[in-house]
């Protein structure tokens, strides 16, 4: 059942706290959301007006179409936001809207209203910004190869078929969304939040994925070819027919995951974490283990073509 539009500051806060961020429409004139953090928030047309936003991170989110109208924004973080339709007409702060800071914690000098959608350093910025990334590909574009989105919020969105080849997404939470079809050879995704993502039939060949967390993921027909694997979290994770060649598992952790009709040949597998794995149907001829590799029960390494390195 569809959940229906956030009418109070209170909820809007417990239900960001449990990860959900996709708001639009919420009713929030006059709220108190003084402080608050919603980093990343979607609140596309939502209803902002008198609200009380001084000292919010609102980094990174999307205000288009919000009515911001008498919405106190005195030390508000904006970075990266989308406020493109946003009513800011008669912005409080100290009484002169043109003087409000759109983004004091992270640019170089205070910006006025004006000169936030003027200057072309804003302008480069924008290339990277999660809102300038979002816009593109809403209207189309799907080639996004070497982006910087390191850190970016982009739980749960349908980004199928996207190019993302190169791109450095560090610390990125992906978690929830659909990545399907999408190439993201040699991408940079150490530390990324991919719990739950649906990344079927992509390529993430010589990716970096050390010490990412993918649990639950589905992965099924996917390319890792050479991905580096070191220390990621991969627990239930289904990979299910995918090209696993020469990928490096070292330490991590696939407790309960799918690798079943995998190519697993020549994969490093040591000290990594295999109980209850399936491996029904995989190529692990020339896989390398060692005295640290927890194999599933009854599950002889030596008799399934593997090695110890």
């Amino acid at each position: 059942m569809q959940k229906q539009p956030v009418n109070s500051a209170s909820e809007l806060l417990i239900r960001y706290g449990r990860g959900e961020r996709n708001f639009s429409r919420a009713n929030l004139k006059a709220a108190n959301l003084a402080g608050a953090n919603l980093s990343g928030a979607i609140l596309r047309e939502a209803d902002l007006s008198y609200s009380d936003l001084q000292n919010a991170d609102l980094s990174f989110a999307n205000l288009s179409g919000a009515d911001l109208t008498g919405a106190n924004l005195t030390d508000t973080d904006l970075t990266g936001t989308n406020l493109m339709g946003t009513n800011l007409w008669a912005i409080y702060r100290h009484g002169d809207p043109s003087q409000v800071n759109l983004a004091v914690s992270s640019l170089p000098r205070p910006m006025t209203l004006t000169q936030r959608t003027t200057t072309p350093e804003m302008a480069d910025r924008a290339d990277n910004s999660v809102a300038e990334f979002l816009q593109r590909y809403e209207a189309g574009d799907r080639n996004f190869q070497g982006i910087n989105l390191r850190g970016a919020q982009l739980n749960q969105l349908n980004l199928r078929a996207i190019n993302l080849e190169q791109a450095q997404l560090e610390d990125a939470n992906f978690q929830g969304t659909i990545l399907e079809g999408g190439n993201l050879r040699q991408a940079n995704l150490s530390r990324a939040n991919l719990k739950g993502a649906r990344l079927d039939g992509s390529s993430l060949d010589n990716a970096n994925l050390t010490n990412a967390d993918l649990e639950g993921a589905s992965l099924q027909s996917t390319s890792l070819d050479r991905a580096n694997l070191t220390a990621a979290n991969l627990m239930g994770v289904n990979l299910w027919l995918s090209d696993l060649q020469s990928v490096n598992f070292t330490q991590a952790n696939l407790t309960g995951a799918n690798l079943g009709g995998t190519d697993v040949s020549r994969a490093n597998f040591k000290a990594a974490n295999l109980t209850g794995v399936n491996l029904s149907g995989a190529d692990r001829r020339d896989a390398i283990y060692d005295q640290f590799t927890c194999f599933p029960e009854g599950f002889n390494p030596l008799d399934a073509g593997m090695r110890p390195g």
